[in-house]
């Protein structure tokens, strides 16, 4: 018979009904089941967004939360093996009972139906169960604890209605159950405990293997050898799938970069030795007396000499390693494997005794369990204080970022997957991107880009905006560090520690792309990682496409920004996303005054609000547009780099280790990119001047003169801020502005989504006509946050809201993120558990309150919730008074930041209309 070790296309699957598993205590059962390729936990009591610390690949079905307690109910937990070949696609359920998921052409589905639900409930959950998903799927396997019994088909002592119904639906459907056929009457639960209060053994067949077509080479083991701190034995069913595993994933390059910190390193050595001949090969060409001054230079086999010599001097100082992986084995010490090893063999021991040997064996092994239990506990309370102390006595800059990354591991986004496997996934998401990047929406007669300059172009200090300054400052200064790496595998770090030797280098090769109006390729490559955004997980429609590109991309972008944004053509006054001396609270109080001063135009009529939503805005951007506006504004040889930069991008799709097949974008701007947020600003610049050139209306039923706030002699009647965009008018206007944007969109090539947009005060509540984006009604609402800030349908900040969903935002940050992780007093110091406060929940009170004017009851409602924060920080009772907490802490009134922050405010607000 195969075995798991001389077969790679052996499936191991494990179930096993943990009781309420401590979350530390996982290493113990991944060590004793390490031959399962997947193990199905159920009773977990987990919730979310709790995971196991574990580097096994997880998967859960969340419990449910059990009133007046810290722990859940029921809840399924799927293990994957780090060394199982097979990609396993997980769907994504709502349903408590049930978690579903894919292997090869599997379809499994692990289910735990509590004593609690009816027989009846039970087995409509069964008998709901898909069989078939998906055409790649040949066969179905149902596991899980049924807690259904049953004489003839299990071997048990006892037969109950539940088993007896299943066994019908058994019968029925033709299904097969493996614990029949290779385990007939061996017991998967066995209670000593309820046999001490009954006087005879407790034990029954619950844990079942279920499937709909045969296996191939099945072996089925009920461990019995194994407790783990549960009354279930876990049952491994085996079996020989189908396929062959596909091959892994080609991995990134990691190097130990740590080590470019000590004192011996080699690595700036190395750097400078290879890098001076490179140098001087570069200046070869900017040297007018070389007779390689003329002609253009291979820029791909530059790029990639200047690759190989990082690679090459990384390879050689500070050496290769292996992607770590997230395990926890530091928690789990020497200490606790002696006594988890004892407690298995006290059972052990206790199984094998006979007679009245196994009474004194059963005391033994309690003392054990009692034993491991109060070891796990003294672990947790010491590894507990480590940390409390490693956050309180380090920089709070060190201790927001721990805190920070505990809380994004804590939440995971669901990742696109697909039956077939992570490959085709991987296709899939690139095929619906190809769609997306299609050029679909323009126009069937628009203007071509103009063509690319031919160089070359002059290199001086007039002209080229690349010199060895701005290439430090942008490198040193500018450049985030951390970030995940293109196609060419290089980071940040590896260039701040050469900074002295890499800076000449990169500003040579930065002007000669100047120069000839041409990059390397390599920097053109945009790998794509999907980012989940809300709906199905399994619809590619809803993920945002984030473009990782070379960090060289990144830094020559960031040499060029400020000489780009200086000679472009300037953006409408009413653009403020990206701005300079703009945020979004600045916008917000834009609208709120220009709501104001339409109802005042109006004679107290406030305005209708359109709220529009650009379909995939980034990704549908005619880059054509934005160079015909640069066209005459910016000079030749930026006007070339920048075609260059987007017009010759290639994609491929990252997703779990795999990635697609190149495609060549024909619309879009990177997002990702440090440009394209200003080119988007550029493309979409001319539709505010659009929306102004509506004529107004012959006759109105509320005007007698022209609105009194203008602009170059047209009324304000929209803002923008990067893709949101709001409309404002008088009911009988907003139909000829959506019209408006309507053209606007058509003749540009983008789309507006209907569904998404949103309209405040809409005329039809008069008894006028529906508003309609492309024949499509707009949904109407009596409020709606424009950039955080809640409005009311009189145009106005709705203050009331805004109070409650600050005071709501704040508690959610306090129970979500301090709360939950343990970081309150007596655990850390007033002090640190202060600054904490005033980092993660003392900004969710304080947004947006410098744009609004209070009521005394109204800042009592946000007292009020910060004092339950600041009871909760430091164990104060529901009745003590804060105001000690707040003295010594230094933390003002959540009336004192909104005064200076409204003073400026209403300053730029006194500018823009001057302007």
């Amino acid at each position: 018979m195969p075995t798991y070790a001389s077969l790679n296309n052996m499936l191991t699957m494990t179930i096993w009904n943990s009781n309420g598993l401590a979350r530390q205590a996982v290493s113990q059962v991944t060590d004793s089941l390490l031959t399962s390729s997947m193990i199905f936990m159920t009773e977990t009591w987990l919730l979310s967004p709790l995971r196991f610390p574990t580097d096994w690949k997880q998967y859960h079905t969340y419990g449910q939360p059990v009133e007046g307690t810290y722990r859940g109910k029921m809840g399924i937990t799927l293990l994957i093996n780090p060394s199982f070949a097979y990609p396993v696609t997980h769907f994504p359920s709502d349903f408590p009972y049930v978690l579903t998921c894919q292997v090869s052409s599997l379809l499994i589905h692990c289910v735990y139906l509590p004593p609690s639900l009816t027989d009846t409930e039970a087995i409509d959950i069964l008998q709901s169960l898909p069989t078939q998903t998906h055409p790649s799927q040949t066969n179905t396997i149902i596991c899980g604890d049924f807690n259904a019994r049953h004489h003839s088909l299990l071997g048990d002592t006892r037969t109950t209605t539940r088993g007896t119904l299943m066994l019908d639906w058994i019968m029925e459907s033709g299904i097969i159950c493996w614990n029949h056929r290779l385990a007939f009457g061996i017991p998967t639960y066995s209670s000593q405990a309820r046999r001490e209060n009954t006087g005879y053994a407790y034990t029954s067949i619950i844990d079942l293997f279920l499937s709909f077509s045969d296996l191939v080479h099945p072996q089925l083991q009920v461990r019995e050898d194994l407790s783990m701190g549960s009354d279930h034995h876990p049952v491994t069913l085996s079996c020989i799938l189908p396929t062959s595993p596909p091959p892994s994933p080609h991995p990134r390059f990691v190097w130990n970069l740590s080590r470019m910190q000590e004192p011996d390193c080699l690595y700036g050595k190395f750097i400078s030795e290879r890098m001076t001949p490179f140098k001087e090969h570069l200046l070869t060409f900017l040297d007018p007396c070389r007779a390689s001054y003329n002609s253009k230079p291979n820029f791909d086999e530059l790029a990639a000499t200047f690759t190989g010599i990082i690679h090459s001097s990384l390879d050689d100082s500070v050496g290769r390693r292996v992607p770590k992986n997230s395990n926890h084995i530091w928690f789990w010490t020497p200490e606790l494997q002696s006594e988890f090893d004892y407690r298995e063999r006290c059972r052990l021991n206790w199984k094998r005794a006979a007679g009245i040997d196994k009474v004194g064996r059963w005391d033994t092994f309690i003392a054990a369990c009692r034993r491991f239990k109060i070891a796990l506990q003294r672990r947790r309370r010491a590894t507990w204080k480590q940390f409390c102390q490693k956050l309180s006595s380090g920089p709070l800059h060190e201790t927001t970022s721990i805190i920070r990354k505990i809380r994004r591991n804590r939440s995971s986004a669901p990742q696109f997957a697909h039956p077939e496997g992570p490959l085709v996934a991987a296709q899939t998401m690139a095929d619906h991107f190809q769609q997306v990047f299609s050029s679909a929406f323009l126009p069937p007669h628009r203007y071509q880009a103009p063509p690319i300059p031919d160089g070359p172009h002059p290199v001086c200090p007039s002209s080229c905006p690349i010199d060895s300054e701005t290439v430090r400052e942008a490198l040193v200064r500018r450049l985030a560090r951390r970030k995940a790496p293109g196609i060419d595998q290089l980071r940040t770090e590896m260039l701040l520690v050469i900074v002295h030797d890499v800076v000449p280098v990169l500003t040579a090769l930065f002007q000669l792309c100047w120069r000839w109006s041409s990059i390397p390729t390599q920097w053109c490559v945009a790998q794509i990682v999907p980012i989940y955004k809300k709906g199905d997980p399994l619809d590619p429609a809803n993920f945002r496409p984030i473009s990782l590109t070379s960090i060289l991309r990144k830094l020559f972008e960031l040499c060029l920004q400020s000489s780009l944004e200086d000679t472009a053509p300037p953006l409408d006054i009413v653009q403020g996303g990206f701005r300079r001396g703009r945020s979004a609270l600045d916008q917000a109080l834009c609208l709120h005054e220009l709501c104001r001063q339409h109802t005042e135009d109006h004679f107290g009529e406030p305005p209708v609000l359109a709220f529009l939503d650009i379909k995939s805005a980034y990704d549908t951007v005619d880059r054509a547009v934005i160079w015909r506006a640069l066209e005459t504004h910016v000079s030749e040889p930026m006007l070339g780099i920048l075609q260059s930069l987007f017009d010759n991008v290639s994609v491929q799709v990252l997703l779990g280790g795999n990635s697609s097949r190149f495609f060549w974008p024909r619309t879009g701007v990177l997002q990702g990119s440090i440009l394209s947020p200003f080119l988007y600003s550029i493309y979409i610049n001319s539709l505010p001047s659009t929306l102004r050139s509506v004529s107004m209306p012959t006759f109105s039923r509320v005007f007698n003169s022209m609105p009194r706030f203008e602009h170059n002699g047209l009324w304000i009647n929209s803002l923008l801020y990067a893709d949101d965009v709001v409309l404002i008018g008088a009911p009988e206007t907003m139909p000829r502005l959506l019209r408006a944007a309507e053209d606007h969109s058509r003749s540009l090539g983008y789309k507006w989504n209907p569904a998404k947009c949103v309209i405040l005060n809409p005329p039809n509540a008069h008894g006028a006509r529906p508003l309609k984006l492309y024949g499509t009604a707009m949904p109407s609402s009596t409020s709606f946050a424009y950039l955080g800030i809640p409005f009311s349908n009189k145009g106005a900040i709705d203050t009331k809201l805004l109070l409650q969903r600050n005071v709501a935002s704040g508690l959610a940050a306090m129970r979500n993120t301090l709360q939950v992780l343990g970081l309150l007093t007596p655990s850390f110091s007033r002090l640190t558990t202060s600054r904490l406060y005033a980092t993660f929940v003392r900004p969710c009170f304080e947004y947006g309150l410098c744009l609004c004017v209070f009521t005394t009851k109204d800042l009592e409602t946000l007292e009020k919730g910060q004092d339950f924060c600041l009871r909760i920080a430091f164990g104060g009772h529901k009745t003590t008074s804060t105001a000690v907490f707040k003295h010594i802490t230094n933390l003002p009134s959540t009336v004192t930041p909104k005064t200076v922050p409204m003073f400026c405010n209403f300053v730029f607000y006194r500018q823009l209309c001057d302007y």
